[in-house]
């Protein structure tokens, strides 16, 4: 269960979404994630409904 959901965290990776190459644009480069890592940035269950 969530107890503390950074909504500033989550604001800054939509920012930087690019939905035509489903990656994110960060200062570094380019950056994929996989719903695993989702998991454990913002502590949310990706499995179920």
């Amino acid at each position: 269960m969530m107890q503390h959901l950074d909504t500033a965290l989550i604001k800054a990776f939509v920012e930087r979404w690019q939905p035509d190459t489903n990656t994110f644009h960060m200062p570094f480069g380019e950056m994929s994630i996989l719903l695993h890592t989702v998991h454990h940035i913002i502590c949310i269950s990706v499995e179920g409904s």
